[in-house]
């Protein structure tokens, strides 16, 4: 990217300074690496990123200068030329800014007149130790966090299945009232349905005996099928034969006494 003839450089290295400033930017930054590798940290370049690391956790390094901007004449400009900034020189100052990452944020070291970057190495390989270990912290935290997150999902769908059961229950135990209850109206209407039966029979017979003094062998024949009918449809002996009367009652234990 050129400016009035200087060139910035976005090199792998991420090194962002004009050409006069390139060697000592490169110096800055390889006796940074060196002084890094002695102390067991290992240098990779990441997305056209350089970052030292020691494991899985690293921290990005660059060195950017800073340049100053000055507007000249507008005059014969379009609004394109000004919307690119045509009329704006940059000028390099020499200045250089180090960037060491540090999680989301950056801490930087500035040149100063008093004191240059290249005598703030030692401040710098802090800063990257630092880095690397709060990054370290931060993922081990993270990790933590995440498998607590994944216990408690786990307690939290545990529980929601055991409400669901529970639901689920009540659901089944209450449709089982219902069709008990049913059930019971259907057989109090089958019995009621036997009883009349029984009853119209029984008055045909006397009616029948009152009329001639016997009954007709059709009659006799009729009343027999309508009577298995009134007996096939009564609910009563399949209910007695499924729930039998139980032994414990005071009556039957006295019975079962005297048979004794």
């Amino acid at each position: 990217m050129a400016f009035d003839g200087l060139l910035f450089k976005r090199l792998p290295t991420g090194l962002r300074v004009s050409i006069s400033s390139a060697d000592r930017a490169i110096l800055i930054l390889d006796t940074l690496i060196k002084a890094c590798q002695a102390r067991g940290l290992r240098t990779f370049v990441e997305k056209k990123n350089i970052r030292i690391g020691c494991g899985e956790h690293s921290a990005r390094i660059r060195i950017s200068e800073r340049v100053e901007q000055r507007h000249g004449s507008t005059k014969g400009l379009s609004n394109f030329d000004l919307l690119s900034k045509r009329n704006v020189a940059h000028t390099p100052t020499a200045q250089l800014t180090m960037f060491i990452e540090r999680l989301s944020l950056e801490r930087k070291l500035c040149d100063k007149q008093a004191l240059p970057l290249e005598l703030q190495m030692n401040a710098a390989i802090v800063l990257v130790c630092r880095s690397i270990a709060e990054t370290r912290r931060w993922h081990e935290c993270s990790a933590a966090q995440m498998q607590a997150f994944a216990e408690a999902g786990a307690r939290v769908e545990a529980l929601r299945r055991a409400q669901l059961a529970d639901l689920a229950e009540v659901k089944r135990l209450e449709s089982e009232r219902k069709q008990r209850i049913a059930d019971l109206v259907s057989e109090a209407a089958s019995w009621h349905d036997a009883t009349t039966t029984r009853a119209y029979i029984a008055h045909l017979r006397a009616a029948a005996v009152v009329a001639g003094g016997q009954v007709s062998p059709s009659l006799h024949s009729w009343l027999d099928w309508a009577t298995e009918t009134a007996s096939s449809s009564d609910p009563t002996n399949v209910r007695v034969y499924e729930c039998p009367v139980s032994t414990s009652t005071p009556a039957a234990q006295k019975e079962q006494a005297n048979d004794e």
